[in-house]
């Protein structure tokens, strides 16, 4: 398995959605240290 990090534009069929989701998820254990982040509340759409 290739676990290489690619970047990239942002495509027409990529998700928003998912792509909060995994920013929520990411930054979830500095949320809960008390770190406030504009990523961390932002309302899901």
């Amino acid at each position: 398995m290739d676990s290489a990090i690619i970047i990239r534009d942002l495509q027409p069929g990529d998700s928003i959605a998912e792509m909060t989701r995994l920013l929520h998820a990411a930054y979830a254990g500095l949320a809960a240290m008390g770190f406030n982040y504009t990523r961390l509340t932002k309302a899901r759409m």
